[in-house]
């Protein structure tokens, strides 16, 4: 995170889930940026993230792990889908020369 904001590089998360399990999330994991709550799934599936996902053979609607980049005028300069948490920060770092 020191390398983002370093650069003025602002990190949100976007979530289906309810402002206060994000609250609970976020202490728990000791976030230090903002989770964003879209219970209604609007601006997640305008930003191609919310669909049909299987998991034992059953399929569900839910949210696909990736990340967004937006430059300053709010234009999508970079997208990784399929984003992992395990080395996903230094990826994206890397890509965005920080």
């Amino acid at each position: 995170m020191k390398r983002f904001e370093r650069r003025n590089i602002d990190v949100y998360g976007l979530s289906a889930d309810p402002p206060k399990a994000l609250k609970k999330f976020v202490v728990k994991c000791g976030l230090t940026y903002p989770l964003l709550s879209n219970e209604n799934h609007m601006m997640l599936d305008k930003l191609g993230v919310w669909g049909a996902k299987k998991m034992y053979g059953k399929q569900y609607e839910g949210v696909m792990r990736g990340t967004i980049v937006l430059d300053e005028n709010n234009v999508v300069i970079h997208t990784f889908p399929k984003a992992s948490p395990k080395g996903h920060a230094e990826e994206v770092a890397k890509t965005l020369a920080v």
